[in-house]
């Protein structure tokens, strides 16, 4: 019996062969080994040109990826999870920025957690891929954390140069320059700035006072005992204050629009008599939306900070051993009555008698 020759299979083009590493895309292609990693598992972070690019270069040389075990699986489900803290106590979930770092952060598809300052230990930090920091954290604690995870500070003071980590601002010098060249503007002479005594309001009325000098004005600074945010319940011994000034205040810097927010109870009278020009500084420009008060904003733009910052901790997840980076986002004056993008619902306040 006669045997019959079975055809030979034809060598198709593009056949995936042994020898080709993932490396070997990347280095064709002209990207990171990560980046085609990202490629193959449909990462969304990767842009649209660049994957085709790799798809195309991984098809010529026949690369096809690799399939995933179930570990692999587990560990990539578990670089997802993001966490943020405030590094104290005192800001809770509801906190605007920490919102606003969990909704670009689900966007992208991680799983974003908020994790007190008491719970950051090794144990659950070692949980996550990495770590965002509000501006509460001092750089020698950060350096601590960033041992264990990478991290990412928002709103943090960009001077440290011993730092290990990245951090992602507003320019605070710029701030406080845009506010005095406004109120000079407004034909004022006589600048009023008010600040707690911390390290950024120090810089900012640093910058304020230098600029409004330049421009021909004189600057009263009224420096409080209290945290970067001046809550409600301080603005009646900051009127108090103001209130025993021998001459009336004609132009106001306050340190942020909570500063203006707490005082206009106290002051709403004395602002409306003396016809006091005002301008905040805040990451939602909320006096830009209370038309009675007349008041300018200075825009940290909050959701470019943040988005910026996600994006610089995504990066750094998988570059631990470049240098730390400062970007720093410009500030925008908000003229009366204007609204920003970072702008929400303006806040009811209530009007108190002494």
């Amino acid at each position: 019996m006669t045997q019959e020759k079975l055809p030979r299979a034809k060598r198709r083009v593009g056949r995936p062969k042994a020898n080709v590493t993932i490396e070997d895309v990347a280095r064709e292609a002209n990207v990171s080994a990560t980046t085609v990693s990202r490629v193959f598992n449909g990462d969304n972070l990767v842009a649209s040109d660049t994957a085709k690019i790799v798809k195309e270069h991984a098809s010529r040389l026949g690369y096809a990826g690799k399939p995933k075990s179930t570990a692999k699986k587990m560990r990539a489900k578990k670089t997802t999870r993001i966490f943020i803290t405030a590094g104290n106590d005192n800001t809770t979930p509801s906190d605007k920025i920490y919102l606003a770092c969990a909704i670009h952060l689900a966007e992208l598809g991680y799983n974003p957690e908020y994790l007190p300052a008491n719970q950051l230990t090794p144990e659950n930090l070692k949980q996550g891929a990495g770590l965002l920091v509000r501006a509460a954290k001092t750089p020698t604690e950060i350096n601590e954390l960033s041992k264990i995870i990478p991290c990412v500070q928002v709103f943090g003071e960009a001077d440290d140069h011993k730092r290990r980590y990245d951090v992602v601002t507003y320019d605070n010098w710029a701030a406080g320059a845009l506010a005095a060249e406004w109120l000079q503007q407004e034909g004022c002479k006589k600048l009023t700035i008010i600040t707690p005594t911390n390290g950024a309001a120090e810089r900012r009325a640093e910058s304020f006072k230098i600029r409004a000098h330049a421009l021909g004005c004189t600057v009263n600074h009224i420096k409080i005992r209290n945290h970067h945010t001046i809550e409600l319940n301080a603005g009646r011994e900051i009127a108090q204050t103001i209130l025993k000034l021998k001459e009336p205040i004609d132009a106001l810097f306050g340190f942020n629009d909570h500063t203006i927010i707490a005082l206009y109870p106290w002051l709403s009278d004395y602002f409306k008599q003396h016809n006091t020009r005002i301008i905040g500084c805040d990451a939602t420009s909320q006096l830009a939306q209370l038309p009675e008060l007349q008041a300018a904003s200075i825009d940290i733009h909050l959701n470019q900070i943040v988005k910026r910052a996600v994006e610089t901790l995504i990066w750094r997840i998988d570059h631990s051993s470049e240098q730390p980076n400062t970007i720093t986002v410009a500030p925008e004056l908000v003229l009366p009555g204007k609204l920003s993008d970072s702008s929400t619902t303006p806040p009811e306040v209530e009007i108190l008698q002494d």
